[in-house]
C-alpha cells in the first residue's frame, strides 16, 4: 500500500467546483432608473452595455517548485503570459500586434481589446486546473479586469454550494449512514488581495512613517471649508516629506485607510 497521494484532475476540479473555490467574473448590462415624467415621442431610451474582459497568469508551487500552469494571452502555449501592450505603445508602433504602420485608431482599439479574454467564450475548461495535489502545495492566479464602453463597478464573492462526503466516512461512523459534512473545504485555504503592482505576489504591509487622522464625525464641519483645508494640509505634509516616506490618511467617517508613498 502506497502513501503517495493521488488526486486526479477530474476529481479535483469536481470537488473545487462543488465547494465554490473558483472565482467567476461576468459583465452585465447597466440598469438605469428614470423618474422623469416628461414625454418625448418617437424616441427610445436604452441602458448602456458593458464589455468586460480579463487576462490572467496562474502559477503553482508543488514538489517541483514554481510551475507556470496557464495564462491568457498565451499564443505560443508555454503557459507564460504574452507581453501586453498599451494603447500608447500600439499608436507608436502598430506592428507590435501585426498592424500596418498607418493603422487607424479604430484598428488600434480593436487590437488592444483583442489581447484580453472574452469570458466565458474564451474559456474551454475551468481556469483553476491542477493535478495530483498534495498537502503543502499552493498556487496563485492573478486576474486583470478590463472594462470598456461604460463606467461600472464590480464585486467578487464565493459561496459554499456543497461539501459532500464523497463516500469518505469518519472513523467512528462505519455503520452510520447519516449525511455528514465533507473534508475538502477544511483542507483548502484561500486568500484574495488586490495586486497593486501586478507582480503576482502578496506583498506585506509597509511600516508607516506618518499617519494623519481626519475626524469628520461632525465637530470639524461647524466652519465652512474647514475639512477641506485640513485635508489640503495633510496632503501638503505628505508632499513635503517626499516620496521615500510612507504616509496614510485615515477618515473616521468611512473607516477607510488610504496609504500613499
Amino acid at each position: 500500500m502506497t502513501k503517495k497521494i493521488q488526486l486526479s484532475r477530474r476529481t479535483l476540479l469536481a470537488s473545487m467546483g462543488a465547494i465554490g473555490a473558483g472565482a467567476a467574473l461576468g459583465g452585465a448590462g447597466t440598469m438605469a432608473l428614470f423618474n422623469d415624467e416628461e414625454v418625448f415621442e418617437g424616441n427610445q431610451l436604452m441602458a448602456g452595455e458593458l464589455d468586460l474582459k480579463v487576462d490572467w497568469q496562474q502559477t503553482y508551487y508543488g514538489p517541483d517548485g514554481l510551475v507556470y500552469v496557464s495564462a491568457f494571452p498565451d499564443t505560443d502555449g508555454d503557459d507564460h503570459q504574452d507581453t501586453l501592450y498599451t494603447r500608447e505603445e500600439l499608436r507608436a508602433d502598430p506592428t507590435l500586434l501585426d498592424l500596418p504602420q498607418d493603422a487607424s485608431e479604430a484598428d488600434i482599439e480593436d487590437a488592444y481589446r483583442g489581447q484580453f479574454a472574452d469570458v466565458p467564450n474564451d474559456l474551454e475548461a475551468p481556469l483553476i486546473d491542477l493535478q495530483d495535489v498534495k498537502p503543502g502545495d499552493h498556487g496563485e492566479v492573478t486576474f486583470s479586469v478590463h472594462l470598456f464602453d461604460n463606467p461600472a463597478y464590480m464585486w467578487m464573492h464565493g459561496d459554499l454550494v456543497a461539501n459532500d462526503e464523497n463516500d469518505v466516512n469518519e472513523p467512528e461512523s462505519h455503520v452510520d449512514d447519516t449525511d455528514d459534512v465533507g473534508e475538502l473545504a477544511d483542507a483548502i485555504k484561500a486568500r484574495l488581495w488586490y495586486d497593486e503592482d501586478g507582480d503576482n505576489v502578496l506583498d506585506g504591509a509597509a511600516k508607516l512613517d506618518v499617519a494623519v487622522a481626519l475626524d469628520t464625525s461632525g465637530s470639524m464641519l461647524s466652519e465652512e471649508g474647514k475639512f477641506q483645508s485640513m485635508l489640503d494640509g495633510a496632503i501638503a505634509l505628505r508632499d513635503a516629506l517626499g516620496s521615500a516616506a510612507n504616509v496614510s490618511l485615515v477618515d473616521f467617517r468611512s473607516g477607510a485607510l488610504r496609504p500613499s508613498t
